[in-house]
């Protein structure tokens, strides 16, 4: 029914994850319609060290590379300079 549609709004049991940038929301198909944007618009993400042009789909593997290439942490914190410096 709607009524029981609408209450999985409120309840935080069960949160579904974008794979591309790992915003959370409470309906599967609310993750997909989102999801979807990010495949429309080919969003991508970009390393924010100025020596580096790594590009990738999804905020997970940009995380991966941040901590295995250049030795930062997931939030942006750079021992080296950024491109936004």
């Amino acid at each position: 029914s709607n009524l029981q549609r609408h209450k999985t709004l409120h309840d935080n049991s069960k949160w579904f994850e974008c794979k591309f940038c790992l915003k959370k929301y409470p309906r599967k198909d609310m993750m997909k319609d989102h999801t979807m944007a990010h495949i429309r618009q080919q969003i991508h993400f970009e390393c924010p060290v100025l020596s580096c042009n790594f590009e990738c789909l999804l905020y997970s593997s940009l995380a991966n590379h941040l901590n295995s290439d250049h030795n930062c942490c997931e939030k942006r914190t750079h021992a080296t300079e950024t491109k936004d410096q």
